[in-house]
This record gives structure tokens, sequence and C-alpha cells, in this order.
């Protein structure tokens, strides 16, 4: 017998409460101090992830990427290390990439406009990965798991309608420019107090000669259910999209992961724009040749050859 309420979103409900708290706070001070709001807006973020993934998982605000060829990125605002990360390194903030696990763009008030900068940051700084290759799901993504973050937004509508906007601003002619392969995009999009939107990527086979293409989109989350005593939160969609991102790779988090999803946590959703791609533009030899003898319809959540939607 299922509860009519769960614990788990009343605990979700107060980080979105904090952030909100937290952004009314700051906004006194912005026109005075930027860069100091700046600097809490990315010290509230870090804080929510340091308290929702494993403690050995190092979270660090402010740093530079360094790739294998002695490469710096632009600075971003928040880095996941990897618990393998050399502790005596963890605050030279400039970080190996080989263990930076994911990285954060945070904005107090997100502007459409500041996709297009974020999303050339994210092309730029996963280029400093080496491309994996062996399943459709690593060569579909980077090692880096590349998002925005940010307390609110500047425009105005209803939330279903504004967080549609969001997803499709990604795939606008202007966002995309930069970007020549799937995993170059920018992986999640979280505002407090609106939604998130998640890459997502699904094969779809075409009538005429039964090939196969792969279509990218980003998954927008549906979460006001005002009539639900447990309330899905954006807060709540962004953690299950980062645990099941770090999940891939750690597998002792997949049981945490599958319990955020099995409960609810992340919510409806709806697939809003997208982009298509040829499988030989974006795969290798031999993953193509090997998803050319696939059939729809796999369940497993955890399946790198999955051709139905999975979040990157």
């Amino acid at each position: 017998m299922k509860a009519d309420y769960h614990d788990l979103f009343t605990f979700l409900e107060s980080v979105s409460r904090e952030l909100q708290s937290e952004y009314n706070r700051v906004q006194v001070r912005v026109k005075d101090d930027p860069a100091t709001a700046g600097d809490q807006g990315e010290e509230n973020w870090a804080t929510v992830i340091r308290g929702w993934i494993p403690g050995n998982y190092h979270v660090v605000t402010k740093g530079r990427i360094l790739g294998h060829e002695g490469i710096a990125s632009p600075q971003v605002d928040v880095l996941i290390l990897h618990p393998s990360y050399p502790r005596t390194l963890v605050d030279k903030k400039v970080y190996l990439a080989g263990g930076v696990v994911a990285a954060f763009e945070c904005k107090l008030t997100l502007r459409l406009t500041h996709l297009v900068k974020a999303m050339a940051n994210s092309v730029a700084i996963k280029k400093l990965y080496p491309t994996r290759c062996g399943t459709p799901r690593k060569e579909l993504s980077s090692p880096l798991y590349y998002g925005v973050l940010a307390h609110s937004h500047s425009w105005t509508a209803k939330a279903g309608m504004s967080l549609a906007k969001l997803a499709s601003t990604f795939y606008s002619d202007r966002v995309l420019q930069p970007v020549r392969h799937p995993r170059e995009v920018i992986d999640v999009a979280c505002i407090a107090d609106l939604g998130t939107v998640n890459c997502c990527y699904i094969y779809t086979r075409s009538n005429k000669d039964q090939s196969k293409s792969i279509n990218t989109f980003y998954r927008q989350q549906m979460y006001d259910f005002s009539q639900r005593v447990n309330k899905v939160t954006p807060i709540g969609g962004f953690l299950y999209a980062l645990l099941r991102r770090l999940a891939w790779d750690d597998a002792d988090l997949r049981q945490l992961a599958d319990y955020f999803l099995i409960t609810g946590v992340p919510g409806g959703s709806a697939g809003v724009g997208k982009k298509s791609w040829q499988i030989a533009e974006i795969h290798s030899p031999e993953v193509t040749k090997g998803l050319s003898t696939r059939t729809e319809g796999t369940f497993d959540l955890w399946d790198e050859w999955a051709l139905d939607s999975f979040l990157g």
C-alpha cells in the first residue's frame, strides 16, 4: 500500500525555499556589489550539491579545467571532482580534467542570452576531454557533465510556457552554432523557481529505408502538480539527473538514482526541440555496425546500447 505522503519531497521543497530566500536576500545588494552577489549564488549551489551527493566527491567553486595538452578552460563556477582526485590539488583552482566529473555555470537571474555563451563554453571545455568509444552512450556523451544553474530567470509567462521556451532556445541556430557533435551540448539546465530541462537521446528508424538516425532533444520537466501532497520540484529534477549521470560511471550510486526515479522525484516530462544526426556522423564504425542489429524496446535503464530515450 502506497502512502499519500513522502518525506523526500518535503526535504527537496525545503531546498527550494532556501534558495528562494537566498535569492531574495542577495538581490537587495546585487546592484551595489554584483561580484559578491554572484559569488554567493555560486556558493548556494555548491552547498546544495554537497548536501545531496556522497561526501567522497569534492565540490569546489571558481576553477579552471586543465586538459591533457596543458590547455586551461575558461573559469567555471562550480565543479565536482571525482573521489580519486588528489587531495593535495583540491585547492589549487586549476583542476585536472581527468578528475573533474561535472561543472556548472551559475546565474542569479538567467537570461536567454546567457545560453549563447554557456553553449560556447560547453563546447570549448568538453573538447579538452578525450572522446570515448565502445558504446552509444559513451560516444554520445562527454566524460564531463556540464550544466547551467540559476536561482531565477528574467522572462515572464506561465511556468510551462517559460520552461518550454528555455528548452527550445537550446536548439536555436544562434545557441547551437558552435556545436559539431551531440556530446558537446549543455547537458542540463535548472532554474530553481521554474523547472529543469535535460538533454536526451533517442534513435529513430526511417520508414523509407529502415536506416537509423539519432535525435537529441531537451526533456522539459512538468513539475507544477499543485493538487498533489508530494510536489515535484525543479531541484529534485536536477538532483536526479546529476545522480543518474554520476551513476553511469559510479555503480554505487545507481540504487539511489533508481530510488529517486521510482519515487517520482523527476516528475513527468515532455520533449521540446530536437536536432537529428546521422549515425555515421557521430558513431565509430564498430558502434554503427552494432546498432544496425539492435531492435527497439529495451527497458534496462542502465543499458549503454539502449535505443529508447535516455539521459546522457
